[in-house]
């Protein structure tokens, strides 16, 4: 399609951003089509879309917006925002609410138009609203899940890639070790490699000595063999009790990866990852462009803020 006719993105404008599929289908589009129109038709819109899709620093948290995606007075909009408040101590989330929850009277359309022409105020994409008929067909989006740099540092300061959040918590509980375990395994093994040498060298010293010594000596290692074994089994039953959550961050970073076992750009709205995934931080044109250079199955797990790939999206 030529630029004379631009490519159209159609989406239903959901509240505050709605959930962070939205985003993720506007970069997927600013990836292809950098001078497209994004057009904003509320006959779109879902549930999900009218709904808040928060984050409350440990667990995802859904708050109900009006039915309609219309405060008919402040006061209604002011209950909402104070809801958000008591529940949510994220203060970049609660100004983000406070700017992009549309105004008393105003439609969804006309503050998904506010809000999207100022978040994608840097790329040359159109943001238009109305029930035009049209949209061009786009390839199946690839998945994106974002994964803020202290999550990814604090996973792999523990010994875990942060892919393995996709699969849920308890393959995140199964696979962490505590540090002390993972250093008493690596020391134990330094031991043993050293103890087998010093015993080959004393078996060799003991050769051509008197046969009773050899014999005492054959038996102490088996028994020691047979101890080392015993001791592992012990080191190995105490990861398994010792799997709890250090500081949380296991449930943490499973339930921003995967709210509640659900894809994170359906568990989450853009207002929860303003903050809790950084994307205050993060550059459309530049995440878009990354984007463009990515393809195949499966999951892509980025960095919002450097717009590092972390894990997927080869060619």
């Amino acid at each position: 399609m030529g630029e004379t006719s631009r490519a159209e993105l159609r989406l239903a404008p959901g509240l505050a951003g709605g959930p962070l599929r939205t985003w993720n289908r506007i970069l997927q589009f600013l990836a292809r089509h950098p001078r497209g129109r994004l057009v904003l038709d509320d006959r779109r819109a879902t549930s999900r879309d009218r709904d808040l899709l928060l984050w409350n620093g440990r667990d995802p948290l859904r708050l109900p917006g009006p039915p309609d995606g219309r405060f008919r007075s402040a006061a209604e909009r002011e209950r909402l925002l104070g809801q958000v408040r008591r529940r949510v101590p994220l203060e970049a989330t609660v100004a983000f609410l406070e700017e992009a929850l549309p105004r008393p009277g105003e439609g969804p359309e006309e503050a998904g138009l506010r809000l999207w022409r100022r978040l994608l105020r840097d790329t040359e994409l159109e943001v238009v609203a109305g029930d035009r008929p049209g949209g061009d067909p786009l390839p199946p989006p690839q998945e994106i899940v974002w994964v803020p740099p202290d999550l990814a540092a604090l996973l792999r300061e523990a010994g875990l890639e942060p892919r393995l959040a996709l699969a849920g918590e308890r393959a995140l509980r199964e696979a962490w070790r505590p540090p002390d375990l993972r250093r008493l395994e690596a020391a134990l093994g330094k031991a043993e490699a050293a103890f087998a040498k010093a015993a080959r060298d004393l078996a060799r010293t003991l050769e051509g000595g008197p046969p009773s010594l050899a014999a005492a000596w054959t038996r102490l290692r088996r028994r020691q063999r047979e101890d080392l074994r015993r001791f592992r089994g012990r080191l190995r039953e105490a990861g398994r009790r010792g799997r709890s959550d250090p500081g949380g961050i296991l449930h943490h970073a499973a339930q921003l990866l995967r709210p509640q076992g659900h894809p994170q750009e359906d568990g989450l709205g853009l207002a929860a990852a303003w903050e809790a995934l950084e994307l205050r931080r993060a550059a459309p044109r530049l995440l878009a462009q990354r984007l463009a250079a990515l393809s195949g199955p499966g999951p892509v797990l980025l960095d919002p803020v450097h717009a590092a790939v972390l894990a997927g999206g080869e060619k």
